[in-house]
């Protein structure tokens, strides 16, 4: 009986063999198409300590990381130096894609008409879209189904927690602070005044109220109870007043002790020219005092210092950010990638070999972190003379490519997906 059982599992070995054998030859695996059914593919909930890169035009959930794939349609009028991301035609088709990081595969498309960046906040995707007239809020459970539209406005910010959100009027200057879907804050501009959203100080929001005719910025906090503190005001320059007012440039958060630099630029060109810090205290009315920067290195004098927490209670200038992503030569040279603020890996050589802008080629549209990963987007276009501003050169767009690359020394790009051409 032992013989027998041996003979017979001995035959269903070499059949199952023999059908192996026989079996046609694969071809090369083509990359995967999106799923159809998103919901039977993507979690419906994340929570929020799975986010990273919230608010940026990638955006991981997890094992995910979602995009959108824009068609060459969206992109109608030349862009000026190149930069697409910019401004997509309103109410144009644009699928979310979601690239999962464990099968590095597409695995799901959501059909969307939304553009800019993605946030995630109270369990949902909040995207915005621009109707032609005005930017729009909407959100989307993380499967892309339940569509809500939420208002007018956009995404400014988003607490780490996840639990409150500032979103930004766009008809009429407004600043508003959400949790759960209600209301618990605003605060409003006066006549011809605006409002800027700096960032997020833990539950406040700290925001600039600038007047025309004057020079300086009244620096302002809004908490989730709906109090409002004037700070204090922005760093005075007097031979800059009569020509712009200070722009926020950065702000360092360390419990109560806030830093925030203000810059000034010079012409059409935007030209650098200086910059000022200060310290504030959350909470605490008038504030506000001046913060003397160190002394910049020679080759860093015409860019604006950044500023890095060194130590409780300590800050310190940087010759850059930790994290960034850049081209070695600032439009053309090799993708980089500072691991600190004072070393910096080299991905990939050559990235973008020659410069574009004289006759057109490729233009980096973004390149942010998800991970161990960059995940790019990167613009084929072309010479457009007729859409130039003066001395300011515009191209058109040919292709737009979705790049994945990991933060390796002499990596190598993976293309995520090429949008339809129309």
């Amino acid at each position: 009986m032992h013989r027998s059982r041996l003979i017979l599992i001995t035959m269903l070995l070499l059949a199952l063999l023999c059908g192996c054998v026989q079996t046609a030859p694969q071809e090369p695996a083509a990359a995967p198409a999106p799923a159809e059914q998103t919901e039977e593919v993507l979690p419906t909930e994340f929570r929020q300590e799975d986010v990273q890169n919230n608010g940026g035009y990638f955006l991981g959930l997890g094992r995910y990381v979602y995009y959108r794939d824009y068609p060459v349609s969206s992109f109608t009028e030349p862009a000026l130096w190149g930069e697409f991301l910019r401004a997509p035609k309103p109410d144009t088709p644009v699928s979310i894609r979601v690239y999962d990081t464990v099968s590095r595969s597409i695995v799901a498309e959501i059909p969307d008409d939304g553009c800019g960046g993605l946030w995630f906040a109270n369990g949902r995707l909040w995207l915005l879209r621009n109707d032609g007239i005005d930017l729009r809020t909407y959100t989307l459970a993380p499967n892309g189904k339940e569509r809500h539209e939420f208002g007018p406005g956009e995404v400014k910010g988003v607490t780490e927690d996840g639990t409150l959100l500032c979103i930004a009027g766009s008809a009429d200057c407004r600043l508003s602070l959400w949790r759960n879907g209600e209301n618990v804050a605003l605060v409003k501009a006066e006549g011809d005044e605006q409002l800027t959203y700096c960032g997020f100080a833990g539950n406040s929001v700290i925001y600039l109220k600038e007047t025309p005719g004057k020079y300086r910025a009244e620096i302002c906090q809004l908490d989730s109870e709906g109090n409002t503190i004037v700070l204090g005001l922005t760093h005075e320059m007097p031979e800059m007043e009569g020509i712009s007012m200070p722009e926020f440039e950065q702000m360092v958060v360390d419990g109560n002790d806030v830093w925030m630099v203000f810059t000034w630029y010079q012409g059409t060109g935007h030209f650098y020219y200086d910059s000022r810090a200060v310290k504030l205290k959350l909470g605490v009315a008038d504030s506000v005092e001046s913060y003397r920067l160190p002394e910049k290195k020679e080759e860093d004098k015409m860019a604006p210092p950044i500023l890095r927490l060194a130590e409780p209670g300590k800050v310190e200038l940087v010759s850059e950010k930790e994290g960034l992503l850049r081209i070695s030569e600032d439009e053309t040279g090799s993708l980089e990638y500072c691991d600190s603020s004072d070393s910096s890996i080299r991905l990939i050589n050559g990235f973008i070999p020659g410069t574009p802008y004289e006759n057109g080629g490729k233009f980096l549209q973004t390149a942010e972190i998800v991970g161990d990963s960059a995940y790019l987007a990167v613009a084929d276009a072309t010479r457009d003379a007729a859409g130039d501003v003066g001395w300011r050169y515009a191209f058109a767009l040919e292709d737009m490519t979705y790049l994945r690359v990991p933060l390796k020394e002499n990596s190598t790009a993976e293309t995520l997906s090429a949008a339809p051409q129309d």
